[in-house]
């Protein structure tokens, strides 16, 4: 059986416990003493744990001081904050104010209808409404487009009409030619119209006086309007053309031809060309790409026995750029020519030495081969038989033998570069007119040039270059459709119109004319030739700028506008006209806006449609993922091409109407083909093609399709009201946004400024839809005027004019406002603050640590430490002390920094701030010099003190650690020791009262024996 134990002896009446804890208390005191020595060691750890971090704080003080970008750091101001606000958006930006001039603000397209009554009640309207994001007609050049590529001067020109009033017209914020004409036909001083007629610009003065000649004239010595080609316009005809100032350039981007269709590459090889002399070119353009080739430039002497080709030995571009020269030298007879390659700051020249009239190709060759130096780089091929003359007018530049990267963006350059590498026999160059490509057969063949596509590609085609003939050129079609216009080519769809016929026109008065628009090319040109017809009529772009709209000024009732035209000419044009009113507006035109080479960057209103996945099902049930982010080329060309590489039943294509892909279904399946976006992302939605698909007639068929298109077509029924036609666009989530508002439709575009731009038509009804706010850019001009740049922005917000800075524009002004960038010495001067700030916090902490109380006879925990000693001389050395290789300034004295009697710093923030503004590279160099300056000066200190390695605090932080863990492995031993004796003393105390339990049981067994009675 167990035996009961008690506190107190249930024998002896002993406390036990209150006996054996008095024992072991004895016992114990020489660990609880030990015990209270770690504590105080841990106490004193935590105190040099705290003089660290501060320490460290310090290091991390200093450092701010010593970067270089510091002293770089600068505030922006704008002196008219109400016009434009300016962010900085980088630490420093270059220190040179700018003046900026707030030219237009943006504006997002509206669009508005007549009141049309309750919002609430049934129009009885059946029909569609459709807003498209594309297809306009009125395009306008870019003026830094105009002159090849070099663009016109923007400033002022004077022009005065046929009355003797003059104008000037400022040109100074214009950017496109719409700004152009703009500007002129909105001058109340003159009455002058301008227009263009396809790639130059017509003044028409309106007057009907003669007192004057209709003239332009220069500015201010400017070249404004030498650049518009209307310099020299002097005339005393009412109407003036200025020149051809449209054509293509060097850096002409291909994808822009065409009105932005680009040109059809295809996966191979583009253009198959039979040269006269039956040699036979397949042309790859690829990725625009070259690989290091030999450099090569052959002479252009009319006697081809007179050429010479020169080329150099090794692959590379080391001599792209060389020029060959001949000189004639009196010290030089045929056959003993010289040559010399020079070098300098002009450039690169192979100098042949030759006797004029009597050194031959022939000779230069053998003058080269004979060179030992030279003919190590070069080589020359004399052509022919090599026996005509060279001249000193013959020259050449050798070139083409530098490794070319993909490029991402052609232009014309590397379009011409490719097809004059394809062969010497072959040139390529822009036509006379500047707006073709002209291709030239050198072969002296006498069979037929033939240029045809490519199996798979376009190329030929769009560049107009097909050809079979025994001329030994072509020149292709203008690439350009004028200056604000698009090809015939371009409309319905992409198909084209054909070739027109002749209209007929009757104007309100009776008038009547037969317009022949067989040799038109453009819409302009259309326009141009009705305007001419005689008629009082005026043909322009309509308000949507989609079609072709024709106003009668006539004032006469005989007879209703009419157009008309035997064939389908009037119908192409969407111009079948009857009517009594005034103004007839044309049909849309329907031009093609998405191509195969369109970005898709460029889709959804610029917004672009991601690099999201969507799946596609064919009508078995077949499904694939397509993934725009894993597409080589991001177009719309290199998507269809992608989903047509599937292996389900679908095909991919460029829809009728030129605005989107169409996805057809082939599989014949029971199911029906669908298209959804996957993990959250709305690509196959931004491409118009998420959904399911419908019975649609495609190509004369009736097929199972999606057709996806860059616009939003709205079903409107009788029983609609304003509002639910509101709700349909809102629901349609694209585009645009729609309220009723008042009885009226009001529709708004998702998107800011030229981007934003909508077509918003309706079929079946009219409600008087009308645009009531164009779209437009916001424009900034940067620099002094006559020599600044224009930025555009959708949003008023201009992230990139300026670099660092971010300007918001809020008003337009005349005059430029100053954006104002000077040095934020503040910074330094905070960084200084802080460091000062950070230093008292440590003389602060080391002093209570360290401190002595005389009344208590208490000390600090630190009392006497040597390292904390260490600290304070060491900083207090360092901080009052010269430094010198640091510049000019030798002491933080003089810059304000001072040690106070109680070891504290003082800051004196106004001589910092003069020495900034009177010196501020010397106090660059004091805080920033390497190894000697302030901040490394501080930094090698403070490693010293508190670093991570053989630092004072860190082996006194280690040293206590270990006497920490040596006295916890002592009380862990005494604890062991203590607990043994502690249950060794209640054996023993319960042993006892066992025993003398025992003792008085057996006394009490003897006290019970009776005595014997004898």
């Amino acid at each position: 059986m167990g035996t009961i134990q008690s506190s107190v002896g249930l024998i002896t009446g002993i406390p036990i416990q209150d006996t054996v804890e008095q024992l072991m208390g004895i016992s114990a005191r020489p660990r609880d003493l030990l015990s209270s020595r770690t504590a105080a060691l841990q106490q004193e750890q935590v105190a040099i744990t705290e003089l660290t971090a501060l320490a460290v704080g310090l290091d991390l003080a200093s450092a701010a001081f010593g970067r270089e970008t510091l002293y770089e750091t600068t505030s922006v101001a704008s002196s008219n904050s109400e016009a434009l606000s300016v962010t900085q958006t980088a630490d420093s930006v270059n220190l040179q104010n700018q003046q900026v001039r707030v030219v237009q603000l943006a504006q997002t397209n509206s669009f508005g209808s007549r009141d049309l009554g309750s919002s609430t009640e049934s129009l009885g309207y059946s029909g569609q409404l459709k807003i498209e994001t594309g297809g306009f007609i009125d395009s306008s050049a870019a003026l830094e487009d105009l002159n090849g590529g070099r663009g016109v001067e923007r400033g002022q020109i004077r022009i005065t009409d046929r009355s003797g009033n003059s104008a000037m017209i400022d040109l100074s914020g214009a950017t496109t030619i719409d700004d152009v004409l703009a500007s002129i036909n909105e001058s109340t001083d003159i009455d002058v119209r301008a227009s263009t007629s396809g790639d130059k610009i017509v003044l028409t003065d309106k007057t009907g006086k003669t007192l004057s000649n209709l003239s332009v004239s220069e500015v201010g010595g400017g070249s404004t309007a030498s650049d518009l080609g209307l310099r020299g316009i002097n005339t005393a005809s009412d109407s003036a053309s200025g020149r051809d100032i449209y054509s293509l350039s060097a850096a002409t981007s291909l994808s822009s031809l065409r009105d932005g269709r680009g040109v059809g590459f295809g996966g191979e090889d583009d253009i198959a060309i039979t040269l006269r002399d039956g040699t036979e070119l397949s042309i790859d353009f690829g990725d625009f790409s070259r690989e290091a080739t030999n450099a090569s430039g052959t002479t252009a002497a009319a006697d081809p026995n007179a050429r010479l080709t020169i080329e150099t030995v090794a692959a590379g571009g080391d001599y792209d750029g060389l020029e060959v020269l001949f000189v004639n030298d009196v010290g030089v007879a045929a056959g003993s020519e010289t040559v010399e390659l020079l070098e300098g700051t002009y450039g690169k020249q192979l100098v042949f030495h030759i006797d004029e009239g009597n050194t031959t190709a022939a000779n230069i060759a053998d003058a080269l081969a004979g060179n030992e130096e030279l003919s190590a780089l070069f080589t020359a091929t004399a052509g022919g038989d090599g026996s005509a003359a060279v001249s000193t007018a013959d020259f050449a530049v050798v070139d083409g033998g530098a490794a070319i990267d993909p490029q991402s963006n052609p232009t014309i350059e590397d379009l011409l570069r490719v097809l004059n590498e394809a062969d010497p026999k072959l040139q390529a160059s822009l036509s006379a007119s500047g707006d073709a490509i002209e291709l030239t057969d050198l072969s002296e063949g006498t069979g037929t040039l033939t240029i045809a596509d490519a199996e798979g590609s376009t190329a030929a085609s769009d560049l107009g270059l097909v050809f079979e003939g025994e001329a030994d050129s072509t020149t292709g079609i203008a690439l350009q459709s004028g200056l604000q216009s698009v090809s015939l080519s371009t409309l319905a769809g992409g198909a084209g119109l054909g070739t027109l016929g002749t209209i007929s026109i009757t104007a309100h008065d009776g008038s009547t004319a037969d317009v022949d628009l067989s040799a038109a090319n453009s819409v302009a040109d259309v326009i141009t030739a009705i305007n001419e017809s005689g008629l009082d009529i005026e043909a322009d772009y309509n308000d949507q700028g989609t079609g072709i709209a024709i106003r009668d000024l006539t004032g006469g009732t005989t007879s209703n506008l009419k157009v008309s035209s035997l064939d389908e000419t009037a119908a192409k044009l969407g111009l079948e006209i009857d009517t009594t009113d005034t103004y007839a507006n044309g049909n849309n035109l329907r031009a093609q806006y998405v191509s195969r080479n369109t970005a898709l960057s460029e889709l959804n209103q610029g917004n672009g449609v991601g690099t999201g996945s969507f799946t596609i099902q064919d009508s078995t049930g077949q499904a694939s993922i397509v993934s725009l982010g894993a597409l080589e080329s991001q177009t719309v060309g290199a998507l269809i091409d992608q989903i047509n590489s599937l292996s389900i039943g679908v095909e991919a294509s460029l829809n009728a109407d030129g605005n989107g892909i169409q996805i057809v279904d082939t599989s014949d399946g029971e199911g029906t083909l669908k298209i959804t976006d996957r993990n959250g992302r709305t690509s196959a939605a931004s491409l118009g093609i998420a959904g399911t698909a419908e019975s649609r007639v495609i190509d004369g068929k009736v097929t199972s399709a999606i057709v996806g298109s860059q616009g939003i077509s709205v079903n409107v029924n009788a029983s609609d009201t304003v509002a639910t036609i509101a709700a349909k666009i809102q629901d349609a989530g694209q585009y645009a946004s729609a309220s009723a508002a008042g009885g009226r439709l009001e529709i708004l575009s998702k998107r800011g400024g030229t981007d934003g731009r909508l077509a918003v038509s309706t079929t079946g009804f009219d409600i008087g839809l009308r645009q009531t706010a164009s779209a437009q850019d916001a424009v900034i001009e940067v620099g002094e005027s006559g020599t600044a740049t224009l930025f555009h922005s959708s949003d008023n917000v201009f992230s990139d004019a300026i670099s660092g800075l971010s300007l918001t524009a809020k008003k337009v002004t005349d005059s430029a406002v100053d954006v104002d960038v000077t040095k934020n010495n503040s910074a330094v001067v905070s960084s200084v603050t802080n460091f000062v700030s950070a230093y008292n916090r440590l003389v602060d902490r080391m002093d209570a640590l360290t401190a002595f109380d005389e009344a208590t006879q208490s000390v600090g925990l630190l009392f006497g430490s040597g390292e904390v000693l260490r600290m304070q001389s060491q900083l207090g050395n360092l901080f009052s002390g010269r430094i010198n290789a640091a510049g000019d300034i030798k002491s933080l004295g003089e810059i304000g920094v001072r040690l106070s009697d109680s070891g504290k710093m003082t800051f004196d923030t106004s001589k910092l701030t003069a020495k900034l503004e009177t010196d501020p590279d010397s106090v660059k160099e004091f805080f920033t010099t390497e190894t000697t300056g302030v901040a490394a000066r501080i930094k090698e200190t403070v490693d010293k003190l508190a670093g991570v390695g053989n630092s004072v605090l860190l082996n006194k932080n280690n040293s206590l650690q270990q006497r920490i863990e040596t006295n916890n492995d002592r009380i862990a031993s005494y604890n062991v020791r203590l607990e043994s004796e502690e249950a060794r003393l209640y054996k023993q105390y319960y042993a006892m009262e066992e025993a003398i339990s025992k003792l008085q049981t057996n006394q009490s067994f003897i006290g019970n024996i009776a005595p014997i009675t004898m």
